[in-house]
């Protein structure tokens, strides 16, 4: 059996797929004001509109990459979390038997049936990106 600390505290503030999305869209509004070719930027001044266009498009470009990896890890928190949520607690259900005594082979169908939930997961973010 994995040896769980009992001093292993979760701190709560873990970031949800939510804030993510909220911190996306408001990040790319700001860029597109920011780079919004109508309105006159004095730290713009001098370049092109091709030239501003490949700013704001590289700054997007990061941003996406960046909401990305914050999706991966607010994903991986939160199986994290259970994991050590289930480990503690003595529940009857067969993933929580396959957490906690790492019995989870290829013959476990809780696990197995967690792991088609994340890669579910893992398609409707991956979707997302690709609107970007």
């Amino acid at each position: 059996m994995r040896y769980i600390p009992s001093s292993f505290q979760l701190s709560g503030n873990a970031i949800t797929l939510n804030d993510v999305g909220d911190y996306y869209d408001k990040s790319r509004q700001a860029i597109e004001q920011y780079y919004d070719p109508s309105v006159v930027n004095p730290l713009l001044v001098g370049l092109s509109p091709k030239a501003i266009k490949a700013m704001r498009d590289k700054l997007l470009r990061e941003l996406s990459i960046e909401c990305g990896m914050m999706l991966m890890s607010a994903v991986e928190a939160a199986l994290r979390t259970d994991f050590v949520l289930r480990c503690r607690k003595s529940r009857k259900e067969q993933i929580d038997r396959d957490f906690k005594y790492q019995n989870a082979g290829a013959n476990s169908t809780a696990f197995t049936s967690l792991l088609m939930e994340v890669t579910s997961a893992m398609a409707v973010i991956d979707a997302r990106l690709q609107k970007i």
